[in-house]
């Protein structure tokens, strides 16, 4: 996706873009940011808990009738007791096969995973990874970071920056620098993309934290791969 020459691009466009600033512009690229081990076994209990009373709509009832001796009426206590008991089993035994099969799938197939998960909670995991990478970097606090995040499982863009910058900045700034990335990305051109949120970032970033003489970067000004 990103060649040795797009990654030149990017790094020559944030250190342009840093020569202005005091602060820091880290760019990121992720295959994906979480596995989303939850979603399959949501979804399984969803499939488990409904599987019944759509079977039952489509004759259930009728199959555990004639496996279980006949409607559930019966002379004694003995032979309504394990009536009751079969069909029970037979329930209990229908939700666990939906729960496995329905689980195992979604698990098996990323796409499909990927499909059934709610946007809200991707949008979460890709902003929380963005956050992470802030944090570790050492950037929180600092005074003038910002960090341009990439998702391509997910199909989503994050940029955040510390507290000092965006108590600064207006929500604005960031939206417009995720929806370069977002046009480069679907144009085919994610080089650009990165480019263009650079070069947004940067001109926050030097009209709020300019540049106060030598200064020493922090970061790599290169695309980080993870």
């Amino acid at each position: 996706m990103i060649s040795k020459a797009d990654r030149e691009r990017i790094a020559e466009a944030v250190a342009a873009a840093e020569a202005r600033t005091s602060g820091e512009i880290l760019c990121v690229l992720s295959h994906k940011v979480s596995d989303y081990r939850e979603v399959p076994l949501a979804w399984a209990a969803i499939a488990a808990l409904a599987a019944p009373l759509v079977g039952l709509s489509f004759g259930l009832h009728g199959w555990l009738t004639s496996h279980t001796g006949g409607d559930w009426v019966a002379t004694n206590a003995v032979s309504l007791d394990v009536s009751i008991r079969t069909a029970l089993s037979v329930y209990s035994l229908f939700q666990a096969a939906v729960f496995v099969v329905v689980a195992g799938l979604i698990a098996a197939i990323t796409p499909l995973k990927l499909a059934l998960t709610p946007a809200i909670l991707k949008q979460r995991r890709v902003r929380r990874a963005a956050m992470h990478h802030l944090a570790a970097a050492g950037l929180v606090g600092a005074g003038g970071a910002v960090v341009i995040f990439a998702s391509e499982a997910e199909r989503m863009v994050a940029v955040v920056a510390d507290e000092a910058l965006h108590a600064k900045a207006d929500e604005g700034a960031w939206q417009a620098a995720v929806a370069a990335v977002l046009k480069g990305i679907r144009g085919g051109d994610p080089t650009s993309g990165f480019v263009d949120a650079v070069a947004l970032c940067g001109g926050y970033l030097a009209e709020h934290f300019p540049a106060t003489g030598e200064k020493r970067n922090v970061l790599s000004d290169g695309l980080l791969e993870i």
